[in-house]
């Protein structure tokens, strides 16, 4: 009882004393404006072979992602992508914290794999106590020592603990992990094979902030939540309690990529109205550019302070676009 009470202590706490995660939800609805200084692609460079959405930027600056087989590449300043190595196993999921990436192998059997960025395997741990045979995992973030996943295939959360290599589920099939609204991609729902929306799937984007507290996901067609990382990290937490600690944070058009920088401001690629966004400490949305190249985009990843670089799948194949921030 007194941790409880000391738990939501805090919460009220970080509810009136923060900037970014304090005000109340309303004031993130506010409609997107143009920014007073727009962001700019400075540079446009069609890849050979497909890839996957899997954008990170490590600790030193080098940016990586994945392609379509799985394997572990490597995109250089003038954004030509190159493979980083044969041996590793095919990756489905990629991100990086600190000096090291982390990935998981594709199904049947997943690990999550710590590696170096020569692609030396550092450490592997098995999920399968975290897999429902409907699993599609979707999504990775780790911080300290817990793994972030997201499940789509059978929606939920999921938490691994790095130390003791036990995990737990959570929120399984709970709506804020449910897709619920049609996908729109330039302005139009996509459509399934009998000619009714489709929702673009469950959980699939997953970002925490800087200090690992908090926790955002979503479905590609929105909304935005937030959870308290520690109401998954700590079993003395009850299911209700974790339920009452979904936040609604903000709506979202349909997006192809979120990212979250190291000062807590969040960077969108709306796919429904081919846009850039964008909001900060500040809360006011911003619309930073507006391009017909986002309604393809796959991913996105923060290269430095003033550099994004995208993944959009263009007319001619996919390209790797750097933009500039104002």
């Amino acid at each position: 009882m007194m941790k409880q009470l000391s738990f939501r202590l805090t919460c009220t706490l970080m509810l009136t004393g923060a900037l970014m995660f304090a005000a109340p939800s309303a004031f993130a609805d506010r409609p997107w404006q143009n920014a007073p200084s727009p962001a700019s692609i400075i540079s446009d460079t069609p890849i050979s072979g497909a890839i996957q959405g899997s954008l990170t930027t490590n600790s030193s600056g080098k940016i990586f992602l994945l392609n379509t087989q799985g394997a572990l590449m490597s995109v250089g300043s003038d954004g030509k992508v190159s493979r980083v190595t044969d041996s590793l196993p095919a990756l489905a999921l990629l991100t990086s914290e600190q000096d090291s990436l982390w990935g998981i192998t594709n199904a049947p059997t997943p690990e999550l794999l710590q590696i170096s960025d020569s692609g030396e395997i550092l450490q592997h741990f098995p999920l399968k106590t975290l897999l429902d045979v409907k699993s599609h995992l979707s999504a990775l973030q780790v911080h300290a020592d817990h793994a972030f996943i997201a499940d789509e295939g059978a929606p939920a959360l999921s938490v691994l603990d790095l130390k003791t290599g036990i995990g737990h589920r959570f929120l399984g099939y709970d709506p804020s992990v449910t897709g619920r609204r049609p996908f729109i991609r330039a302005g139009a729902p996509i459509l399934g094979p009998d000619h009714l929306p489709k929702t673009g799937g469950n959980v699939q984007m997953l970002v925490l902030d800087s200090k690992g507290q908090w926790l955002f996901y979503q479905p590609p067609a929105g909304p935005l939540y937030r959870i308290d990382t520690s109401l998954l990290t700590d079993p003395d937490f009850s299911p209700v309690e974790q339920l009452d600690g979904i936040v609604e944070w903000r709506d979202t058009p349909s997006l192809g990529g979120l990212v979250l920088s190291s000062d807590n401001h969040f960077f969108m690629l709306d796919v429904a109205n081919e846009a850039l966004l964008s909001f900060g400490s500040d809360r006011i949305p911003l619309k930073l550019l507006t391009d017909p190249r986002f309604a393809g985009s796959v991913g996105i990843t923060i290269a430095d302070a003033k550099t994004l670089v995208a993944a959009a799948n263009e007319s001619d194949g996919m390209h790797i676009l750097r933009i500039a921030l104002p």
